[in-house]
């Protein structure tokens, strides 16, 4: 048996399976072994060093990756918060009322001890419904701020898309619309539209994203 046999039949035991192997020059100048491999389950792929593969599991970057991302916007949005990006230690998020930026601490976003962006906390906020159109994509966005027309501009849109606003409800200060939101998306949470379909159209905000034909729904409890 090749060793190359029998890492393949360790990485089946873990749920790979190798699909190439090639060597690669380190930055010392040695030659590494490396397999690119894809996931039995989730089909990702992924290349790991080949002295990896006799480690007790072999985790899905892929997967880790979006675990990770669901876990920081929910986290961020506790707090009032867009999650943007993170490099590890830090998350970058933005501000939904007003769009600013701030760099935190992941152990701070998780722990909800990140304060508040927007000084206009007693200031009348709004709940939105927006349909947005690129190309031949169309789906609604839910959220609610302070100042909707900046928070639309700063979705990230290409310039060819259309942004239809639907229905709009105020409220007295940004915690009760932002409240308010937080029902709502609990109300519909399995039946938005997954983050990979809108991802490709905004840069932010590809959460809270409904199909078209829940409009009437979402207006009667708006």
């Amino acid at each position: 048996m090749t060793i190359q046999t029998k890492h393949q039949t360790i990485a089946a035991s873990k749920g790979w399976v190798i699909l190439d192997s090639f060597n690669e020059r380190g930055e010392k100048g040695h030659n590494y072994k490396k397999y690119k491999m894809s996931n039995l389950g989730c089909g990702h792929e992924m290349v790991i060093h080949a002295s990896n593969i006799n480690n007790r599991t072999i985790r899905c970057q892929t997967c880790h990756n979006e675990a990770l991302t669901d876990k920081y916007t929910k986290a961020a949005e506790q707090r009032g918060y867009d999650y943007v990006s993170h490099d590890g230690k830090n998350a970058t998020l933005s501000c939904k009322c007003c769009g600013t930026q701030k760099v935190t601490h992941i152990s701070n976003m998780l722990n909800l001890n990140v304060s508040e962006c927007c000084t206009a906390k007693n200031n009348i906020s709004y709940l939105y419904l927006i349909e947005i159109r690129v190309d031949d994509a169309r789906f609604l966005k839910l959220g609610s701020s302070r100042l909707p027309e900046y928070r639309y501009s700063n979705f990230g849109l290409p310039k060819s898309a259309r942004v239809i606003e639907i229905g709009r409800a105020a409220f007295l200060t940004r915690q009760a619309a932002f409240e308010r939101e937080a029902e709502m998306k609990a109300i519909f949470s399995d039946r938005n539209v997954r983050p990979e379909f809108t991802a490709p159209y905004m840069n932010n905000g590809v959460h809270e994203c409904y199909p078209v034909e829940l409009v009437e729904e979402i207006l009667n409890v708006m």
